[in-house]
């Protein structure tokens, strides 16, 4: 993801809920049951996100690019 920029994610049996490591580096909003990535600032994060029905957690190392 780069910095600034927004990318939306599915997750095959929804998301439910999510949790970022960092949100200086990464802001996470739920759109829809899909994860709207949003990069703040360059750096590397973890992503953790856990099913609508609470039966799967996906984990996920998210890296946020500078400005070229």
């Amino acid at each position: 993801v780069g910095e600034g920029a927004q990318t939306l994610i599915a997750i095959p049996d929804g998301a439910g809920r999510v949790a970022v490591a960092d949100p200086s580096i990464l802001d996470l909003k739920l759109i829809d049951e899909k994860v709207l990535l949003v990069g703040q600032a360059p750096g590397k994060t973890t992503v953790i996100v856990w099913s609508k029905n609470g039966k799967h957690r996906h984990t996920f190392t998210v890296v946020v690019r500078g400005h070229s």
